[in-house]
């Protein structure tokens, strides 16, 4: 759309897979490119489009073995373990820029450019939902589902191919996000559950630092602003805190209604979309 006039510059109707549950994942733009992801129960790809023109640049199946043939060679559940809802993330590798997109029992790597697989890493869960994070020369990855993991992939000149046994840095297999995005400032990780349960790790070797129970449920990602971090559970209720090396909850708040969509900052100020209302948050003049 032409941001002035919401006018149509371009559309496309014929990208399509089976979402079943729903689609999740958010378009990524880099340059020129705009990727998508479509993991359905039929069909699993990524698609790099040109935003100008709309133009299909590059479209890559995976090549995940999802293990899950029943005996007359159908997948169980009509395909639904192969879900998936996750948002890429674009790391620079070297001269290269590569697509790191988390989906049902596998992890991959693209070419930005050609949509060209670069690495692949398996893992146990479907549901993957949240963003890759980028800190220093690792990709940290959440799998999703209930018992999701965290871990983190050394990105290098040899990671390439199958690494599941070859770049892992850590992995933490308890206590992870499943929905919410985790967020990352000052290599510290900030991953908060279901079920209100906030954890502090230590981007470089994984260690746990502190964890703390907030209470309510998130489906809400936890944004990091002014050094401070802020959730909004499905009740309405906005608890702040802070990032320093203890647990601590500096503020909490409760708005009429609640939600499900994730906050986001702008012009210092918070902008929340609950199920009635869309609010600004921001500090009022003195006098």
């Amino acid at each position: 759309l032409n941001t002035q006039t919401a006018e149509v510059i371009w559309q496309r109707r014929d990208i399509n897979c089976r979402h079943f549950r729903g689609p999740g994942s958010s378009p990524v733009k880099h340059g020129d490119l705009l990727v998508l992801t479509f993991d359905g129960i039929d069909q699993q790809f990524l698609t790099a489009l040109d935003a100008n023109t709309g133009e299909t640049i590059w479209r890559t199946d995976r090549t995940t073995d999802y293990g899950d043939l029943d005996e007359n060679g159908k997948p169980h559940r009509d395909g639904d373990l192969r879900k998936a809802y996750s948002t890429p993330a674009i790391a620079k590798v070297g001269d290269d820029l590569q697509v790191i997109s988390v989906g049902s029992r596998a992890a991959f790597a693209y070419d930005l450019k050609t949509g060209k697989e670069i690495w692949t890493i398996r893992h146990d869960d479907y549901n993957a939902a949240a963003q890759p994070l980028i800190f220093e020369d690792t990709a940290i990855l959440n799998t999703g589902s209930r018992g999701a993991n965290l871990l983190s992939v050394r990105l290098n000149d040899t990671t390439t191919g199958d690494v599941t046994n070859s770049h892992v840095a850590w992995n933490r297999e308890k206590g992870n996000s499943r929905l919410a995005f985790p967020v990352l400032r000052d290599g510290k990780i900030f991953s908060l559950t279901d079920n209100g349960v906030l954890s502090c790790i230590d981007a470089q070797s994984g260690e746990e630092i502190w964890t703390g129970r907030i209470g309510g449920n998130f489906v809400a990602s936890p944004v990091i602003a002014d050094g401070k971090i802020y959730m909004f559970d499905e009740s309405g209720r906005a608890t702040i805190a802070g990032t320093g090396d203890k647990f601590e909850v500096l503020q909490k708040n409760l708005l009429d209604e609640g939600g499900k969509a994730s906050p986001a900052i702008g012009d210092a100020a918070i902008f929340v979309r609950t199920s009635g209302h869309l609010y600004k948050i921001a500090a009022t003049d003195a006098q």
